[in-house]
């Protein structure tokens, strides 16, 4: 039986799928990418539960796979609309890609620095306030999603600082993290993304 699971994204550049795992996960050792991205075309393999594989999700041919040192991968599979899905075993604590070490503390980090910015933002919250707050950080799956999902704003972002001649000498700065819920009371952080020309401020994202 597989242990492969889909989760839905709405990402549609392969090229900008491939940075946002490497902005979201510097630890990764290697991403593959397929030689075509057409739908019928080639595939590359995901590694999952103990030593599975998979070149497909259903239909869906797997056209993106990041490589991780206990060889369990994320996969990324291309629909029929032109999305890319993630597909990975994500597993448990002894197993899967959850179960990687190097991803567990990129998880603590992550919860690290929203307990902290909830902290900066709520200056009259007292400790167990911050405390039972914390205990509507998201699930460790829903962890690693909202890490691709900022990997892949940020790569869309240098990418339109790359190719708009308007924006020529700027760059991308990540710095302001607002903590909110979403719609499941779930602590959520949204990234303010500036453009710096040198000393001066350009404008939000």
């Amino acid at each position: 039986m597989s242990h492969f699971e889909e989760v839905k994204t709405e990402y549609t550049d392969p090229e900008l799928v491939v940075e946002a795992i490497k902005e979201a996960f510097p630890f990764i050792e290697s991403v593959e990418v397929a030689s075509d991205f057409e739908y019928n075309g080639s595939t590359v393999v995901c590694r999952g539960y103990h030593g599975d594989t998979a070149t497909h999700f259903g239909k869906n041919p797997i056209k993106i796979v990041a490589r991780t040192n206990n060889k369990y991968d994320l996969g990324f599979a291309l629909a029929p609309d032109g999305t890319y899905q993630l597909v990975a075993d994500w597993g448990g604590y002894g197993y899967g890609f959850l179960a990687n070490s190097e991803v567990k503390d990129a998880i603590a980090g992550d919860r690290l620095s929203t307990e902290s910015q909830l902290a900066k933002q709520n200056d009259d919250y007292t400790t167990q306030q911050i405390t039972d707050a914390m205990r509507n950080y998201p699930s460790r799956q829903q962890a690693v999603m909202g890490m691709l999902s900022r990997g892949y704003t940020l790569a869309v972002a240098k990418e339109c600082v790359r190719v708009d001649p308007n924006l020529a000498g700027y760059a991308v700065n990540e710095i302001k993290v607002t903590i909110g819920e979403n719609e499941s009371g779930q602590l959520q952080a949204e990234h303010e993304i500036e453009l710096v020309q040198s000393s001066i401020v350009g404008s939000y994202i």
